[in-house]
């Protein structure tokens, strides 16, 4: 539902050119972007294409959030980019596109409309958006060079009940003591800091390898768990591709692990190997 009517949309990303491509679910079988006869979704047209810096891979990770026709309002969109940063190089960082409500920083980000779009967008014969042009997109930036942040998304009600709070994944960020251990970022809705060291951001780190050869890579890929523990928020589930059974091997190919955790206050600057999960 990203430009706020009652049909589900599509976002595909594409990292080698930097692109997402958007298309808007309709009624009927011959709508925008689909082709009645195999009811495949061609590469072109979509409805709007976004793009972001050179070389950015924009589009890497893409996440829509899940509130329904019922709820009467946009779906947050959110895109990593994990190689962007000339300074830091490939910090990384992700994209706020659509919500229709404020986002962090206090940003008001609209429906995805670019008719609604205050800059950026051209028409015809899709709406293309140069995201680095469009004032009402928020960007959640990494701090370190070679971070990667972005490397995954997620959006869902992590924090609070009901909240688009927004979670970035960052496989090669380090820890507090500088270790490159992967990080995984949440970032509520109502934050008013977008960097991603900001003290409103929640900071989960991976575990500290026996072995500097092998990173856990905390962030590789990241999800949403609906209510695994009747909790009233999403459980956030994070996958860690270098994490073996034991985090004091020297396993040069270990199996990786997902941890599944509540994102509560005493989680933040936590090692996840000490969260109950």
């Amino acid at each position: 539902y990203l430009n706020g009517d009652e049909f589900a949309d599509l976002a595909v990303g594409s990292p080698a050119e930097g692109k997402v491509y958007i298309y808007f679910g309709s009624l009927t079988d011959n709508g925008p972007g689909e082709d009645p006869a195999t009811r495949e979704v061609p590469a072109s047209p979509a409805d709007v294409i976004l793009s972001g810096p050179s070389g950015s891979r924009f589009g890497f990770s893409v996440a829509i959030g899940r509130r329904t026709a019922a709820d009467d309002t946009a779906n947050p969109l959110i895109i990593g980019a994990p190689a962007v940063g000339a300074v830091p190089a490939s910090a990384g960082a992700a994209y706020v596109v659509a919500g229709g409500s404020l986002a962090p920083g206090g940003v008001l980000v609209p429906p995805l409309d670019p008719e609604d779009l205050t800059a950026g967008c051209t028409t015809l014969p899709s709406w293309t958006c140069d995201v680095t042009a469009v004032a009402e997109v928020v960007i959640l930036t990494g701090v370190l060079a070679g971070s990667e942040t972005g490397y995954s998304v997620g959006i869902g009600p992590v924090l609070t009940t009901g909240s688009d709070d927004f979670v970035v994944g960052a496989r090669r960020a380090q820890n507090g003591t500088g270790v490159a251990t992967g990080a995984v970022y949440v970032v509520p809705e109502t934050a008013t800091d977008t960097v991603l060291s900001a003290a409103s951001v929640r900071k989960i780190y991976g575990p500290v390898p026996a072995s500097l050869t092998r990173m856990p890579g905390l962030g590789e890929s990241v999800a949403i768990a609906d209510f695994f523990d009747n909790a009233g928020t999403d459980e956030l589930a994070i996958g860690a591709v270098g994490t073996s059974p034991s985090d004091s091997t020297t396993n040069p190919n270990p199996p990786g692990r997902v941890y599944v955790l509540n994102v509560t206050a005493s989680v933040d600057g936590s090692n996840v190997a000490n969260v109950d999960t």
